[in-house]
């Protein structure tokens, strides 16, 4: 073989051997038939696992809708009394249970408890939030991580989709799941009514037990109770008093319980709470100073826990620097503008709101400290009868009106959650649907199929590779030999020449 059939050999593995793309053609010429055959037989075997994997991956049957929440405050992730929204409402026990008693699908496998792990709550991201996400792709100007950026993005969903997934596990059928859904959502929407519409602001048993029986109880003890629901039903009506909603049978709005409960506060509370502690008028020494020792431990801890959260406000306080920003005032010149940021000012105005609680607990504390130290120095008997009667009337008068209060401004909420705030604040915007998701999707099946006879090929290659090598060694020996053989000859004729 001469030197130019020994380059043109693909094969060749000698040491200066280069790799170049017409080799490489060569290669996958010569190895055509062996990775028609490897690849035939990956197609079939990617074909069994596929089959399996189908079998084993069995597709997802749901049912499914689009609940919609519509009321102040679900934006920012509350619920209607202001406290945190939790989504999973929509399959407590309760709901599930009454869904199942309606529909007589309860079974071993079909109930609340096994149900829950079933159905799924998924929030769906509102459009405005979509929005900014588009916004965020589109801009390239921007050093920020854009997907960090879009991961920090916070919202609260207004619509969720309820689904009942893989209900044939629990031997439903399609028709049952779909029947058993509706069932869900009508008595979700009940139970949410129950829940908000009629949600008490202030429990009254206590006033209407003082109507009924008088005071059963120490008259410190009823002034505490008074003072703090009086400053818990006049922040929530302060809080709606710009709501110009009219109660239907008495004609009060929440601007005008606030007035009626201020004006009970400065007249007749104050009345009985001035007798009582300026006649120090009690009925047992023992329990009213074991209550108001009880008072002052929990002011105590109040004021301290106010004193610890005004401590890590200032704190916090400390990491914020101001910001500058330079604007152009119109005369050639600059202005500059420094501030904080915003949330700098949320935490200082909760400082100023603390302070004055703090202000108004250790006032409290301060009270009661003198109310013992009084009673300490009295005699042991109970105060004059007189006393007693007339602080039971101020007290009975004091709770009678309060009462009224306070009914009045839960009538006046339930009625207008009701018309208004809470009216349509759940419902359902698509019809419950079924829906079938495949295990295991076509796009699978195309990489199994292609990563399978990329193998094949590759494999079939090496085999080539190997069994050429294999097989031309002895040639290459054959030539080895052939080629010293010849510089022997002639070797031999040179020595012959020279004798």
């Amino acid at each position: 073989m001469d030197n130019n059939e020994r380059n043109d050999n693909v094969f060749d593995d000698r040491p200066t051997g280069e790799l170049t793309f017409g080799r490489i053609f060569k290669i996958i010429k010569y190895s055509a038939l062996r990775i028609l055959v490897y690849a035939l037989v990956a197609v079939i075997i990617a074909g069994i696992a596929s089959v399996a994997l189908t079998l084993v991956e069995k597709p997802v049957e749901s049912v499914s809708a689009v609940i919609e929440f519509n009321y102040d405050g679900i934006s920012e992730g509350k619920d209607p009394i202001g406290t945190s929204f939790n989504s999973d409402i929509m399959k407590k026990p309760i709901v599930l249970n009454r869904a199942l008693d309606n529909t007589n699908l309860r079974s071993d496998s079909v109930n609340a408890s096994n149900l829950q792990s079933y159905i799924s709550i998924t929030g769906v991201i509102p459009p405005e939030t979509l929005a900014k996400i588009e916004d965020l792709k589109k801009d390239t100007n921007t050093s920020v991580d854009t997907n960090e950026q879009i991961a920090n993005l916070k919202y609260y969903s207004t619509r969720f989709v309820l689904s009942l997934n893989n209900y044939g596990s629990l031997d439903l059928s399609e028709k049952d799941a779909t029947v058993l859904m509706k069932e869900i959502i009508k008595e979700f929407q009940a139970y949410w009514e129950e829940t908000y519409n009629k949600t008490p602001i202030l429990s009254t048993f206590v006033y209407k037990d003082i109507v009924e029986n008088g005071a059963s109880k120490e008259f410190a003890h009823y002034s505490d109770i008074l003072s703090n629901e009086l400053s818990i039903l006049k922040d929530y009506l302060s809080s709606k008093v710009d709501i110009p909603y009219v109660y239907s049978k008495t004609g009060d709005t929440y601007a005008s319980l606030l007035s009626q409960l201020t004006t009970f506060e400065d007249t007749v509370f104050r009345s009985y709470d001035a007798f009582i502690y300026s006649n120090n008028v009690y009925q047992n020494k023992t329990d009213i100073i074991n209550e108001l020792n009880h008072n002052i431990m929990e002011l105590d801890a109040k004021i301290n826990a106010a004193s610890a959260l005004i401590s890590s406000l200032n704190e916090q306080l400390k990491n914020y620097e101001q910001n500058t920003t330079i604007l152009p005032d119109g005369n050639g010149g600059q202005t500059i503008i420094t501030s904080y940021p915003e949330q700098y000012s949320k935490i200082q105005e909760t400082i100023t709101k603390k302070l004055e609680e703090k202000s108004d607990l250790e006032s409290k504390k301060k009270i009661a400290e003198q109310r013992k130290e009084k009673i300490e120095n009295t005699q042991d008997s109970p105060s004059a009868e007189a006393d007693v009667k007339r602080a039971t009337e101020l007290l009975v008068q004091s709770a009678s009106e309060f009462l009224r209060i306070s009914e009045n401004a839960q009538n006046l909420t339930d009625e207008y959650r009701e018309n208004v705030s809470l009216a349509n604040s759940v419902k359902q915007v698509t019809p419950v649907s079924a829906s079938i998701e495949k295990g295991i999707g076509m796009k699978t099946y195309l990489i199994i199929f292609a990563v399978a006879i990329v193998l094949a090929a590759l494999i079939a290659i090496a085999v080539t590779l190997r069994l050429q090598k294999k097989f031309s060694l002895p040639k290459r020996n054959n030539e080895t030999v052939a080629a010293t053989v010849t510089a022997t000859e002639i070797d031999n004729d040179s020595e012959s020449k020279k004798e």
